[in-house]
């Protein structure tokens, strides 16, 4: 591959072994490369020939068409070969489906060659005709305008060996159909203003055991300012903060008016929740970090981590676990963002363990419509079996018997992490660096999103959006490279 790669002009020659007395006396083979664009459009169209040369005796031609794109050198190289058509010289094939990539590269005024063949059972078979044309020509085709080419033998042609006087062409070929699918991608979403909401929920349950205990999830002090519930919210959501919805944009959720009116022109806004704690002395399965039920938001992920730490300081642990409230809270917010420009995310983070499951089940399946993912992370030592119910990538879920529309929850265990596979408040941090975890851990909990994002856009119709150019330059100028 090394040899290919470096070749000049991309192209690659060598002899084919075994030879008789020198490398190339039994033949050549040469061998192109260009990079991949990695474009995915699907494009499907349809042929037909019309009275197409007769290169057999007793009947008409078998006529099959083959496909290739031409390279820079003038040389081509095969991507599609069609079915052959006995007896007929008005043939209508069948559809072609191919990706833009393979047929040009992604390159749509890349110069395509049809030949057209007469299929013959010996491998002989007799070239009929060629045309060219590209795919941006062909594209014009996708309304109802009907395009057409002449079949040209370049040696039936005026001035060649065996041309005919008469010589018109050797048949013609029609467009019949054409469309073009854009195959879309995440990056395509964000570039035309997708909004991504990230919203943080933390286990304040007893099973994470008192935060004064050095042997709790929520213990910090001076020597250990890091545990493992920081971690994870530093771990993913320093990659969200690049993607969190503009500043000039106001919180759409509807249900969520009073936080509107009092949001302010700060960007970088995250909503961070608890669960399980005793918030003002009741049990709550859903109340603010910061204090504030009218304006839940934080200033970043270090606002998320401070009112995180001033929740510990003021918020008892409690029982038992539910989850469905915080992820009620976050469905409110996504029932008013289904326009097309927003998507919301959730992640929990907790010490595994659910007392809400089918409650839960029953929130995740009846709103798998909605513009939103959950994110579960596991911490501790903790039953996580149910997270693997509701995160089973081998089928559906499902409640009373109604299936989900969609896959919306991704679950991530920190401990598959470590390198005892086990997550010591004590010992994790030391671990965790070592491992390289922290990066890991991001790249697992985030791995789903992009699909998900995708899939919920393509089901509702929504195509990206154009570019905004100048939000993208201000947003390339704050980039810091070093992160």
């Amino acid at each position: 591959m090394a040899d290919i790669v470096r070749a000049k002009n991309n192209k690659l020659e060598r002899g084919l072994s075994p030879y008789r007395h020198e490398p190339g006396d039994c033949g050549m083979i040469t061998v192109f490369s260009e990079e991949k664009s990695g474009l995915t459009d699907l494009i499907e169209f349809e042929l037909s020939g019309s009275n197409l040369d007769k290169k057999d005796i007793f009947s008409q031609s078998d006529p099959f068409f083959t496909i290739s794109r031409v390279n820079a050198d003038g040389s081509d190289t095969a991507v599609y070969r069609s079915e052959w058509i006995k007896d007929n010289a008005d043939p209508d094939w069948s559809a072609v489906k191919i990706s833009s990539g393979k047929l040009c590269n992604g390159d749509w005024n890349r110069r395509l060659k049809f030949e057209i063949f007469d299929h013959d059972n010996d491998g002989g078979h007799d070239f009929i005709g060629e045309f060219y044309t590209t795919l941006e020509e062909m594209s014009a085709g996708e309304g109802f305008q009907i395009l057409q080419w002449d079949v040209i033998n370049p040696d039936m042609k005026r001035g060649s060996k065996h041309h005919r006087k008469d010589y018109i062409n050797s048949g013609t070929v029609i467009l019949k159909s054409i469309t073009v699918q854009q195959d879309t991608s995440f990056l395509d979403y964000i570039r035309g203003g997708l909004r991504l909401h990230f919203v943080v929920a933390v286990d304040f349950t007893m099973s994470n055991v008192d935060p004064s205990q050095r042997d709790s999830l929520h213990f910090c002090d001076r020597d250990r300012l890091e545990n493992p519930y920081t971690m994870a919210i530093k771990a993913v959501g320093d990659i969200f903060q690049d993607y969190d919805y503009d500043s000039s944009n106001e919180l759409h959720c509807l249900e969520q008016k009073a936080i509107a009116e009092s949001f302010e022109d700060e960007d970088k806004q995250f909503i961070a929740l608890g669960f399980g704690g005793l918030f003002h002395g009741r049990l709550s399965h859903c109340f603010p970090l910061n204090g504030n039920p009218r304006r839940p938001q934080c200033k970043g992920i270090d606002g998320v981590i401070q009112a995180y730490y001033k929740s510990l300081a003021s918020v008892p642990l409690s029982e038992p676990t539910c989850y469905a409230p915080c992820i009620d809270y976050v469905k409110c917010m996504a029932e008013a963002m289904q326009g097309g420009s927003d998507y919301c995310v959730l992640l929990i983070i907790t010490d595994g363990g659910i007392s809400d499951l089918e409650e839960t089940k029953r929130i995740l399946v009846e709103n798998s419509h909605l513009p939103m993912s959950i994110i579960l992370v596991g911490l501790g030592k903790g039953d996580m079996s149910s997270m693997d119910i509701l995160d089973d990538d081998r089928r559906t879920m499902s409640f009373k018997g109604v299936k989900a529309e969609r896959d919306i929850v991704q679950f991530v265990e920190m401990n598959q992490f470590l390198p005892e596979r086990c997550l010591d408040p004590v010992t994790f941090h030391s671990a965790m660096d070592g491992a390289n975890a922290k990066y890991h851990l991001a790249k697992d909990v985030l791995a789903e999103i992009p699909g998900q994002v995708v899939q919920y856009m393509q089901r509702n119709g929504v195509k990206p959006g154009v570019p905004d150019v100048n939000a993208a330059m201000r947003r390339l100028q704050n980039f810091n490279f070093n992160d």
